[in-house]
């Protein structure tokens, strides 16, 4: 920006602090044109007119001026004065060329070949990796996906093995199965994975991806890690757990103040809730909260349940 005013002012234009670039720039480049177009100024003679004669009444001729001047000699020429012009002019009708850089443009210069990562060109990730895995997992507390790693190849020749070239995706409910086969569904020949409804809340679930051979066997190729759907109602903790944490205190040095009185298993908040309720010694002030009581607790439970499913709460 300094180099560019330093332009404006040896060719005589007039900038004030607030203009801004690119409006610079575009003066500069009118400016440059009309240096490039305007023609310098020719030096030749100065003219001397001759003074005329004065007419004399009594010779009725016209006599010539009593002192006849000398011509004087041609002036001699005196270059014209050039402006500093910039070093390449943009054509007359061309805009001027500026480069603008942007925060994430990549460089245009060629990369060393030794600062190329080994891990920049991998090539195109696989459709699958044919591990045979099935996965099961809950969506909410009806709805279940499932999803499966086997490759084309794989997958048309289980199709060709199966009956009617038919895979199929079998699900049992229950600890163990106990409640049975839920679902049995035929898959697309094109499918990957699949969402599908189940009819229980906080069950457990179990999937089986296979086809039915031509003896009438059904035939197992993978199996899933059972998998829970959640409870359809609000969790059944209701406790509160209130923290002072100081904004200017570093998280190591309050990790060492809670590690050493922290019970196995409690999580970190919890930890700095119940040490502060007990009136621990810290090294900031510290508003402990009165524990909730029975009927407090039972009253934000009814209310939460009646929320969830739309009800008028009781009074």
């Amino acid at each position: 920006m300094d180099a560019l005013r330093e332009l404006a002012v040896k060719l005589g234009l007039r900038i004030h602090a607030k203009l801004k670039k690119e409006d610079l720039v575009t003066r500069l480049a009118r400016a440059g044109r009309r240096v490039a177009s305007k023609p310098a100024r020719s030096a030749g003679a100065v003219g001397v007119s001759r003074r005329r004669g004065v007419r004399n009444p009594s010779l009725g001729r016209l006599a010539p001026s009593a002192k006849r001047r000398k011509k004087p000699a041609a002036a001699k020429a005196t270059p014209a004065r050039r402006i500093a012009a910039p070093t390449e002019s943009p054509p007359q009708d061309a805009p001027l060329a500026v480069e603008v850089a942007h925060k994430f443009d990549l460089p245009r210069h060629p990369i060393p070949q030794g600062a190329r990562s080994p891990h920049d060109h991998l090539g195109e990730l696989p459709d699958a990796y044919g591990t045979g895995l099935l996965f099961l997992v809950a969506r909410d507390p009806y709805w279940l996906y499932a999803a499966w790693d086997f490759t084309p190849s794989q997958m048309r020749a289980m199709r060709r093995a199966a009956r009617h070239g038919e895979m199929r995706l079998r699900v049992d409910a229950g600890e163990g199965g106990a409640l049975g086969i839920c679902r049995d569904i035929a898959l697309h020949p094109m499918a990957r994975d699949w969402y599908f409804k189940v009819d229980h809340a906080s069950t457990e679930y179990r999937g089986a991806l296979g086809y039915w051979d031509a003896e009438g066997r059904f035939v197992v190729v993978a199996r899933s890690a059972p998998t829970r759907t959640p409870p359809d109602a609000p969790s059944p903790r209701v406790e509160a757990h209130f923290a002072t944490i100081p904004f200017g205190m570093s998280f190591r040095r309050l990790r060492k103040l809670v590690d050493a009185r922290r019970r196995p298993g409690e999580a970190w908040m919890e930890a700095i809730s119940r040490l502060q309720a007990e009136g621990r010694a810290f090294p900031f002030p510290v508003g402990a909260e009165r524990p909730w009581s029975g009927e407090q607790a039972q009253r934000l439970t009814e209310r939460i349940q009646a929320a969830a499913h739309d009800a008028p709460p009781s009074s």
